[in-house]
């Protein structure tokens, strides 16, 4: 197997694959950013495209007010900027280019000698990186600065928590770290990709020399037998010429 003989080039498999599982996870949740509420401390958790429906209730243990979530998608009516709209395209389309230039990553561990090839993944990867950090224009949208979710949930919560007052601007969560993770490890695999050769074919080994003994015995009878002895040699080096 070719891998077998490469293991360098698995170097930019694993830093594709991570940056696309990083790029989905950074995006398919509703943790991208946070909002804290001043006197619990409660995180209410926003996503590009889901939010946490953060609302107020009683707790049926204690009867105190306290504030739950769950992630649903994003309501389809809430004002969206230019920048929330990037970072909703770029989104997408990183995790399909790059899971396609993944794929055949994954698969050139079976080529021989496709360096064009090669070289055109590491530019896609590169492409990527670009795509992956215009996704963290989020960070600088409405929904960091004015959240417009957060204003439609204000209304429920201060029915029954009235004192609920959260931070003016959001913080980075777990998956705005997995973004920039997966555009510094997008980054890195387009780079690798020029800097290791891709697979090649495996060398074929050296012929070898043999040496065939024949030897023929009288039997008592007057029947003579042939024996045949194969001992195999070393492998024969190649002689260089004089200059």
């Amino acid at each position: 197997m070719p891998w077998r003989e490469n293991k360098i080039t698995l170097v930019p498999v694993l830093l594709s694959s991570s940056a696309f599982a990083l790029s989905l996870l950074s995006v398919a949740w509703c943790e991208y950013i946070s909002f804290t509420e001043q006197s619990t401390g409660f995180k209410a958790m926003y996503g590009i495209w889901y939010y946490t429906d953060t609302y107020a209730t009683q707790s049926p243990l204690t009867g105190a007010d306290q504030i739950v979530s769950g992630c649903i998608s994003n309501p389809g009516n809430i004002p969206v900027d230019a920048k929330w709209k990037t970072a909703m395209s770029f989104s997408i389309i990183c995790p399909i280019i790059g899971g396609i230039a993944c794929v055949w990553v994954w698969f050139s561990q079976c080529w021989y000698g496709r360096g064009g090839m090669w070289k055109c993944l590491g530019i896609t990867f590169l492409w990527c990186s670009l795509f992956s950090g215009l996704t963290l224009l989020f960070l600088g949208s409405s929904a960091c600065t004015d959240n417009p979710i957060l204003e439609l949930q204000m209304s429920t919560i201060s029915d029954v928590a009235g004192g609920a007052v959260f931070n003016e601007t959001c913080d980075m969560h777990w998956g705005a770290k997995c973004n920039i993770a997966a555009t510094i490890l997008w980054f890195l695999a387009g780079v690798s990709m020029f800097k290791i050769d891709p697979p090649t074919r495996p060398p074929r080994p050296p012929p070898e020399t043999q040496t065939v003994t024949y030897t023929k015995t009288t039997q008592a009878d007057g029947a003579e037998v042939v024996t045949k002895n194969v001992v195999k040699g070393v492998a024969v080096a190649k002689e260089l010429e004089e200059p």
